[in-house]
C-alpha cells in the first residue's frame, strides 16, 4: 500500500511539476516583456520631454533670456516623473533649475552624464534602481552646442507598476498550479484504485492469505493485467506441482551423489593411509636391514652394492612421500601446522643434509640470509621445508659445476613479513617455451631428463600447490646455459625467538648427527634397561633389535596388543615402542589398557613411543591424544631411534 501510495504522490508531484515548469516559463517571459516594453516606453517618454526642452531652449539661452529659459523648465517639470530639470551652458554651469530663486545658477552640476555628453555631443541616459538621467545638446546649427540639457526622472513609480503585474502573474500562476494539483489528486486516485486492488491482492498471495481469486480491477490495461495475472496464478500452480516433483528428484540424486561422493573421498582417504602403512612397512625392511649390512664388514664390491640398495630405497621413499602429498593435495586433505619455527635454522639443515648427498660434488650450496629479516615465524615448518628442500634438489640435479644458493629478503609490516625464499643455480637453464608448464604435474623440461637426472616431475608441482595453500606462489626467471632462480613468496607472522618449553614430546634434537648419540650406562631406564617391542612384523622388530644390538638394552618382544599389555604387565619395562595396527589389539588400545594398569597401580607413567608406518596427517596428534608420549615413523633410521631412547632415558623414569 505505502508503495501505490508513494505512486499516486509521484503522479501528483510530476504533474504539478510539469504545470508549475510551464507556468513559471510563461510567467518570466511575460515579466520579461513587460519590463522591457515598460521600460523601453519610459525611456522613450524621457528622452522625448529631453529633447523638447532642448529645442525650446535654444532661443533663450541664445538671447539670455533667462525667464522664458526658467518658464520652459518649469513646463518640463510638470510631468509626473519628472524631479530635476537643468540647462547649462557651454561651461557646463547651470543657468537655470527652474526655481523662482534659480539658487544653483552659476554652479556645476554633479551628475556623471556632463561627461558622456561633452565626449559624444549626443543624447545620453543613465539609470539605476530608482532614478534615470537624461541629458544631451543644446544646438543652434549642427556642431554649433549653445548648453545642455539635463533632465532627472524617478523610476519608483514604474518600478512599483512592474512588481505589481510580477505579483499578479505568480498569483495567476499559483492558482493554476494549485487546480492543477487538485486535478490530479482525483486523476491519480482513479488510476491507482485498481493497482491497489491487485497490489493488495499480490501482497496477501505473497503472505499467503489470499483466496488466489484475482480482484476486479475494470477494464482498460489494469484491467487486462489482472487477467494476465490470473493466468499466470494458474500456470504457476501447474509449474509449483511439477516443481515439487522435479525437487524431490533432484533431492534425492544431489543425497545419492553427495553420500557417493563423500564415500569416495572417504575411500580415497583410507586408500592413502593404507598405502601409506602398507609401503613403509616393507621400505622399513629394505632400508633397516641395508644400513645394518652397511655396519658390517664388506669388502668394496659389496659396500658398493649395499649403499646402491640404500640409495635408490632413499630414493623410492621420496617418490613415495610425492605421490602420497600429491594424492594428499588432489583430494584436498593437505593442512597446515601453525608453529612457531627458526627460518634460518631450517635452511641451513636443509643445506647440510643436501651437501651429504652424492649427486653433485662439484656444486657449493651456500646461504643468503638478509640481515634485517626476522629469524622466528609462525607457520608450517615441515612444509616449508619440504618446499625448499624440493627446489634445492631440483636445482642440484641440473647444476653440474658452479653454485646453488638460498637466498633470503622481504619486507615486514604490522607483525607479519612477506618472505621471498629464493634458489638460484648455475645450471642448465630452462627454455622459455618450457616454463609455462614447469609446475605441472610429471613434467620434466624434456622427456631425456627423466633419464638424465631422474625424479618423478612431481617435486615442483607439489612445491607450487604446498605454496599455494600457505597464500604465497613460486615464480621462475631462467635462461638457458645460465642457471635459474625459483623464488618462494609468502606471507608469515612474526614471533619472539623460540623459549624452552616443558612438553617433551615436542622438545627433541631436530638434526641428525652423524653419530648415534650414546646411551647413558646411568640413565633412567634402570639397571635392567628394559625395552618393550610391540610389532606384529617380525621383520620390523628384527630391525630394531638388530639396530640396537651394539647397546645393553634387553629388548622384550610382543607381536600384537594383547601379548604387549602382558608383557608390560610382567616385565615393567622402562620404554615401550609401540606399533599401532596390531591383531587382537591396536596400539592405541592396548596403550589405553597400559595407562588404566599405571592408573590403578599407582605407578608412574612409563613412555610409550608410536613405531607406526602410518605417516598421514594428524596421526602424530591422535597417538599422542590417546596416552602415547612421542612418534617415530616408518622406515625407521637407527640415528633417530637412538636419539629417542637417549632422550626418554634422560627425561622420563618408569615404574618400579
Amino acid at each position: 500500500m505505502t508503495n501505490l501510495s508513494d505512486l499516486r504522490t509521484k503522479l501528483v508531484i510530476y504533474t504539478v511539476l510539469i504545470v508549475l515548469t510551464v507556468a513559471g516559463f510563461i510567467s518570466a517571459v511575460s515579466i520579461a516583456f513587460d519590463h522591457r516594453n515598460s521600460t523601453a516606453a519610459f525611456i522613450s517618454q524621457a528622452t522625448a520631454l529631453a529633447e523638447t526642452l532642448s529645442e525650446a531652449a535654444v532661443e533663450p539661452i541664445y538671447s539670455m533670456d533667462v525667464r522664458l529659459l526658467r518658464q520652459q523648465v518649469n513646463s518640463t517639470l510638470t510631468n509626473d516623473h519628472a524631479i530635476g530639470a537643468y540647462v547649462l551652458d557651454t561651461d557646463e554651469k547651470i543657468l537655470t533649475d527652474g526655481s523662482d530663486e534659480n539658487q544653483l545658477r552659476g554652479t556645476q552640476i554633479s551628475s556623471p552624464i556632463i561627461d558622456h555628453i561633452t565626449e559624444t555631443n549626443g543624447w545620453i541616459t543613465l539609470r539605476d534602481n530608482e532614478n534615470m538621467t537624461v541629458g544631451g545638446p543644446v544646438l543652434l546649427t549642427e556642431g554649433y552646442v549653445l548648453g545642455y540639457v539635463v533632465l532627472e526622472f524617478s523610476m519608483i513609480e514604474l518600478n512599483d507598476r512592474l512588481l505589481a503585474q510580477v505579483r499578479q502573474t505568480l498569483a495567476l500562476s499559483g492558482l493554476c498550479v494549485l487546480i492543477t494539483s487538485l486535478a490530479a489528486i482525483v486523476v491519480s486516485r482513479q488510476i491507482t484504485q485498481p493497482i491497489i486492488r491487485l497490489t493488495d491482492f499480490a501482497t496477501q498471495l505473497k503472505n499467503g492469505t489470499s483466496d488466489r481469486k484475482v480482484p476486479d480491477c475494470g477494464k482498460g490495461e489494469v484491467g487486462r493485467l489482472a487477467q494476465s495475472f490470473s493466468k499466470m496464478l494458474d500456470h504457476m500452480d501447474i509449474s509449483n506441482k511439477n516443481l515439487q516433483n522435479l525437487a524431490g528428484s533432484l533431492e534425492k540424486q544431489v543425497r545419492d551423489r553427495t553420500q557417493a561422493a563423500e564415500a569416495g573421498s572417504k575411500a580415497k582417504s583410507e586408500f592413502l593411509a593404507v598405502m601409506s602403512h602398507e609401503i613403509r612397512t616393507p621400505m622399513n625392511g629394505v632400508l633397516g636391514m641395508t644400513s645394518l649390512l652397511l655396519e658390517t664388514k664388506l669388502n668394496e664390491e659389496q659396500e658398493e652394492y649395499a649403499r646402491t640398495i640404500s640409495e635408490s630405497g632413499e630414493a623410492l621413499l621420496v617418490i613415495i612421500n610425492d605421490i602420497l602429498d600429491f594424492s594428499r593435495i588432489e583430494a584436498g586433505k593437505m593442512e597446515l601446522d601453525e608453529e612457531p619455527f627458526e627460518l634460518e635454522t631450517l635452511l641451513l639443515s636443509v643445506l647440510s643434509l643436501l651437501s651429504q648427498t652424492r649427486l653433485n660434488e662439484n656444486v657449493t650450496l651456500k646461504l643468503d640470509y638478509a640481515s634485517h629479516i626476522p629469524k622466528t615465524f609462525i607457520g608450517d615448518e615441515g612444509r616449508v621445508r619440504q618446499i625448499v628442500t624440493n627446489l634445492v634438489g631440483n636445482s642440484q640435479k641440473f647444476t653440474e659445476n658452479g653454485s646453488i644458493c638460498i637466498g633470503v629478503t622481504g619486507s615486514s609490516k604490522s607483525g607479519a613479513t612477506v618472505l621471498n625464499i629464493s634458489v638460484k643455480d648455475t645450471g642448465i637453464g630452462i627454455p622459455e617455451s618450457k616454463l609455462t608448464g614447469i609446475f605441472d604435474a610429471f613434467s620434466q623440461v624434456d622427456s631425456t631428463n627423466a633419464r638424465s637426472f631422474g625424479g618423478t616431475g612431481m617435486g615442483l608441482t607439489i612445491a607450487s600447490n604446498l605454496a599455494r595453500l600457505m597464500g604465497g606462489d613460486i615464480r621462475v626467471k631462467s635462461q638457458v646455459g645460465k642457471g635459474s632462480t625459483f623464488t618462494f613468496r609468502c606471507k608469515m607472522r612474526i614471533t619472539e625467538s623460540l623459549a624452552p618449553t616443558d612438553d617433551f614430546s615436542i622438545v627433541k634434537p631436530s638434526v641428525v648427527t652423524p653419530n648415534d648419540p650414546p646411551i647413558a650406562k646411568d640413565s633412567k631406564l634402570g639397571e635392567t634397561r628394559k625395552i618393550l617391542l610391540a610389532d606384529d612384523n617380525k621383520t620390523n622388530r628384527l630391525v630394531v633389535q638388530r639396530m640396537l644390538k651394539a647397546t645393553d638394552l634387553q629388548i622384550i618382544h610382543a607381536q600384537d596388543g594383547s601379548e604387549a599389555v602382558q608383557q608390560f604387565i610382567t616385565h615393567k619395562p622402562k620404554l615401550v615402542f609401540m606399533d599401532i595396527s596390531m591383531p587382537k589389539l591396536t596400539g592405541i588400545e592396548a596403550t589405553r589398557e597400559i595407562r588404566s594398569f599405571e592408573a590403578k597401580n599407582s605407578l608412574l607413567a612409563c613412555p610409550i613411543i608410536a613405531l607406526t608406518a602410518n605417516a598421514m596427517k594428524g596421526d602424530r596428534e591422535k597417538y599422542l591424544e590417546n596416552g602415547m608420549d612421542d612418534y617415530l615413523s616408518k622406515p625407521v633410521r637407527k640415528s633417530d631411534l637412538t636419539e629417542l631412547i637417549a632422550y626418554w632415558s634422560q627425561e622420563r623414569s618408569g615404574p618400579g
